[in-house]
């Protein structure tokens, strides 16, 4: 049985690779030029479709990246040189590289462990129940800023199977359920941050569709929006599991979350190498924010701000490189190249970068045609129903096929309208933006959808029923939360 899955399992491989590489290589040389898209446009045209449809079935990147570039270069897009110093010369890929390898650094001192059990345990919170709820699916948001998505989910999952056990709750029990999806949710903060993360990859094509209207992408707008989206639902959401979905509380008022097996493992304290990598990471995540808020135009900006948002990460990194606690450098260089650093993921912001660029270049055509095609539809909507379309679009969308291919094609086909709105009307579009990333990742109805959707779906307590009646019940609630804060940021950013 094992034999025929693992053969099973090869033929599609090969048979999904066949047809990449046919989009990739052979679709701009079977379908002729169209409309106003030129020769060249077909086949990035071609290129986009089989990046799409691999990474659909792939969960190896690296090597459709790759073979992304190369297509561009076989198409006359690019040279080759010109492929290189646009993947290699990107600020964007400059910028994750060190943030990825700080990020390492800083979860392998286990400071965000001890972070979240300080929170928990705080005295604020004992004979709150509706505070502590509140609180634990904030701190899971928290730490996957840095910690990431599947760490902190285990973490927290583990937390939570604890304060259940002291508490008193059984696996049916409709708190332990709810908390799971609540948490599931919450860690979901691990794409909040605009310069780490899978995230990267749909800013990147968004920056650069941005840039072809002549407007920057604003880094600080993509973190505040999904700030704002995440906290309101998450608090709503908090109140909803007592008011609506009838989740017994009163356990949580008497109980001592100091019993919890989870957290009496964690450290009481930061350690000072935890303390030294945790206040370098906030000071570049401050920096950046500064960078994308403080007027260009005050004589402060060049000589404070002028390293820009990429190279703060790299100077930090060097910094660390020379510290040294208790005669022992802080942080190793090649170690930091060699294990920190998400080469992976490297590869696919720099392809992405080049491949959004292609996308709505003028010369080639692709831009005047997505707004021919798809003008009827959008062209006569106002913003609010854009942005009520796009979240639910997406949210069903990503439900169903992995969150990547719904970002890029809806960047794609939706953005350049939201700029030309910009243009005419001074909205922000990095609100939209960072709309369909935060939908995008909202996957957990069914397996296909995200391969963390196994963390969730396969938990015993978690029923099909409650799923899709109580979980669909939350997606519809987040929609509307994400579609009436996307509205009023837009105008108000």
């Amino acid at each position: 049985m094992a034999a025929q899955a693992a053969t099973s399992k090869k033929e599609t491989f090969w048979i999904v690779n066949i047809i990449g590489l046919i989009l990739m290589f052979g679709f701009g040389k079977i379908v002729p030029p169209f409309g106003p898209v030129t020769e060249v446009g077909v086949a990035v045209i071609g290129v986009f479709l089989g990046v799409i449809f691999m990474s659909l079935f792939s969960d190896q990147m690296f090597y459709v990246s790759l073979l992304g570039m190369a297509a561009l270069v076989y198409h006359g897009y690019l040279t080759g040189a010109g492929a290189s110093s646009a993947f290699l010369g990107s600020t964007t890929v400059t910028q994750l590289i060190f943030v990825t390898a700080l990020c390492a650094a800083l979860r392998s001192t286990g400071a965000m462990d001890v972070l979240a059990k300080k929170l928990l345990t705080a005295k604020a919170l004992k004979g709150k129940p509706q505070l502590f709820v509140t609180v634990f699916l904030l701190t899971g948001y928290l730490i996957s800023m840095i910690v990431t998505f599947v760490p902190t989910c285990i973490l927290m999952y583990a937390v939570l199977d604890s304060v259940c056990d002291v508490a008193g709750y059984s696996k049916e029990d409709s708190f332990r359920k709810h908390m799971l999806l609540g948490l599931y949710i919450s860690c979901m903060g691990a794409y909040a941050v605009p310069f780490m993360g899978i995230q990267m990859t749909s800013i990147a094509m968004q920056r650069t569709v941005l840039e072809g209207y002549g407007i920057a992408f604003s880094e600080g707008t993509y973190f505040l929006t999904n700030l704002v989206v995440f906290v309101a639902f998450l608090v709503i959401y908090a109140a909803l599991m007592r008011f609506v979905f009838r989740c017994d509380l009163e356990p949580l008022r008497t109980m001592d979350v100091t019993k919890s097996e989870k957290l009496q493992s964690t450290p009481d304290h930061i350690s000072k190498e935890g303390w030294i990598y945790m206040a370098a990471f906030l000071f570049c995540i401050v920096y950046n924010l500064l960078c994308s808020v403080v007027p260009k135009s005050l004589p402060i900006y060049a000589p404070i701000f002028g390293f820009g948002s990429p190279w703060i990460w790299l100077l930090g990194v060097a910094v660390l490189t020379v510290v040294r606690v208790n005669g022992k450098r802080l942080m190793s260089g090649n170690d930091m190249l060699k294990n920190g650093v998400m080469w992976n993921l490297v590869c696919l912001v720099g392809m992405f970068s080049i491949l959004g660029s292609a996308m709505t270049n003028e010369e080639i055509g692709i831009r005047v045609w997505l707004i021919e095609i798809i003008g009827p539809l959008f062209s006569n909507a106002s913003l609010p129903i854009l942005v009520i379309m796009v979240v639910i679009i997406v949210t069903i969308a990503t439900n169903v096929v992995n969150g990547l291919p719904c970002v890029l094609a809806t960047t794609a086909i939706v953005m350049p309208f939201v700029c030309q709105m910009a243009l005419e009307s001074g909205i922000n579009p990095s609100v939209m933006g960072t709309l369909i990333n935060v939908c995008a990742n909202l996957a957990f109805l069914t397996y296909s959808g995200s391969v963390f959707a196994s963390l969730i779906l396969s938990r015993e307590e978690i029923t099909q029923k409650f799923i899709w009646t109580k979980g669909l019940a939350t997606m519809v609630i987040f929609m509307v939360v994400a579609s009436g804060i996307g509205i009023v940021l837009s105008y108000v950013l």
